[in-house]
């Protein structure tokens, strides 16, 4: 049987040998599973949902399959019957704290459930398994400060060449050691050129991989920090589980995750004015806090390719490429209404899912009854290099945002490329995220709330194409000298934070 590892690393030779062994032997669970993660990794999500549904059917009720077939749902952008899989298995097996993160998550991206739900379902499942506590007490002030460097352990399942490592880098490589002591503390190892780089920006590493849950905990406990910053959330390979029984006078939460823990031992999430406004403190079971600048930095090395406008066409090329699971049905209504009043724009989607006819034609089943045809729809291959990837926004006049599930990268790759993104602000954090980054570099004016605003903001842009596309250059380089690429900037005023949040303590 293929291993996991092996799926990890060369997935389509991996797919090849586990589909001879499921011929052999149409019941091996274990093949399924790995088939089914392989596909996933190649972005073949209905394929995959057709694998796991394969196991279930020779297996009925079997909780790994059925997890996994949830899993490629919500890929697929079936938020609803991703979460009724989740919730089924949940009730069966109420302690997995595998599955409870999954659906935790499924409910962060999609507007199915109400905030007041999530927040309750978190806190019933964490009841009686939280130690340490602490009752909420008063924000010291700078002068209360400890004369020595605070102590600062950053957890996290993705150092390395992920978002999240990517923007921890600004934070570990300007952060000033006479100040705060930063230090890694990797939930799995990820042994890639990035991985080392930011550990040697750290003060110090610590590696819980392979550790059983209290040797884990001793070890973060022993190290007696101010601080403990969670980094993943209820993302793959998170180590919040460790957090609920404290092992620091403060943890928060920060940058990996984009709505509540519902975990009673993390005291703060540290967002900006519009990722953690007052507003949604109601759907928090921890406290807001809000820094005064935009609450990421894009790191400025390696350095982004020259913008440059390539389409020679009259017709606006508009595009979207984030994750297809982002099209939601909100989404499209927006799209829907831009289409509808741009009427000889072009729309152009990249994702890696988009290789999946099956994940095609659902999408473009989606935007027909929206009222996009196929004929204005063009897809694009995933590009295998970084730089390969950014290239191709080139093409794009104006990008588009999604709801609720917000850009992030994709935003400040889209900015850093001089296209004008069209944000769109929803009710909680993951919709704000793109606001955020658009009013970081003063756009206010491209951020909007209603479909109906979302498409005079694209009219407007396009009143004259080709001064859109002349300046690209003039808008990198704006977005370039702004707050979004001020990494020393960011990591002083997250030091003041962490002053603050941490204490005399």
């Amino acid at each position: 049987l293929v291993g996991s590892e092996m799926c990890i690393r060369d997935s389509s030779e991996a797919i090849l040998l586990l589909q001879q062994a499921l011929i052999v032997n149409p019941a091996h669970k274990e093949a399924a599973l790995q088939l089914g993660d392989c596909l996933c990794e190649q972005g073949l999500f209905v394929e995959a949902a057709s694998t796991f549904r394969d196991g279930l059917r020779l297996r009925p009720g079997d909780f790994e399959l059925k997890s996994g077939l949830a899993a490629s749902l919500r890929q697929c952008g079936d938020f609803e019957r991703a979460i009724a899989i989740y919730r089924e298995v949940l009730e069966e097996f109420p302690e997995s704290q595998l599955v409870f993160n999954n659906l935790m998550f499924t409910f962060s991206i999609s507007d199915i459930v109400p905030h007041s739900e999530v927040l309750e379902t978190a806190k019933r499942f964490w009841k009686g398994k939280c130690n340490g506590i602490t009752e909420d007490r008063p924000l010291p002030t700078i002068s209360q400060q400890k004369s020595r460097p605070l102590k600062v352990g950053l957890l996290s399942a993705d150092i390395g060449s992920h978002v999240v490592g990517r923007f921890l880098d600004p934070l570990l490589r300007h952060h000033d050691p006479n100040r705060c002591q930063l230090e890694l503390i990797s939930m799995k190892r990820r042994y890639e050129s990035s991985s080392e780089s930011l550990i040697s920006m750290a003060d110090k590493f610590h590696s819980l991989e392979g550790l059983p849950l209290d040797n884990a905990r001793d070890l973060l406990k022993q190290q007696n920090y101010d601080l403990i910053l969670d980094t993943s959330g209820y993302t793959r390979g998170t180590g919040l589980y460790l957090l609920a029984d404290r092992c620091a006078p403060v943890q928060a939460h920060y940058i990996g995750y984009h709505a509540t823990t519902g975990l009673p031992t993390i005291d703060w999430f540290i967002g900006d004015g519009e990722t953690a406004a007052h507003e949604l403190q109601v759907q928090f079971s921890e406290r807001l806090w809000r820094l005064p600048r935009p609450w990421l930095a894009y790191p400025s090395d390696p350095p982004f390719p020259e913008a440059e406008s390539l389409v020679e066409i009259e017709r606006p090329i508009l595009g979207c490429f984030c994750q297809v699971s982002k099209i939601s049905e909100t989404t499209l209504t927006f799209w829907g209404e831009i289409l509808r009043r741009s009427p000889e724009a072009l729309l152009v989607l990249k994702d890696r899912g988009l290789q999946d006819k099956g994940v095609r034609d659902l999408l473009e089943e989606k935007l027909t009854k929206h009222g996009i045809s196929q004929e204005r729809i063009r897809f694009l291959p995933p590009a295998a290099e970084w730089r390969d990837h950014l290239e191709f926004y080139n093409i794009l006049d104006i990008a588009l945002d999604t709801t609720p599930w917000s850009s992030a990268t994709t935003a400040f790759e889209a900015l850093g490329m001089g296209v004008p993104l069209v944000a769109i602000r929803g009710d909680c954090t993951a919709s704000r995220m793109s606001s955020s980054v658009v009013k970081g570099v003063g756009r206010q004016e491209w951020v909007a709330e209603t479909p109906l605003a979302a498409s005079r903001i694209v009219n407007k842009l396009c009143q004259d194409i080709y001064a859109l596309r002349a300046n690209k250059k003039r808008l990198q380089h704006q977005v370039a000298e702004s707050a979004l690429w001020d990494g020393i900037g960011l990591s002083s005023t997250l030091m003041d934070c962490f002053e603050n949040l941490a204490g005399a303590s």
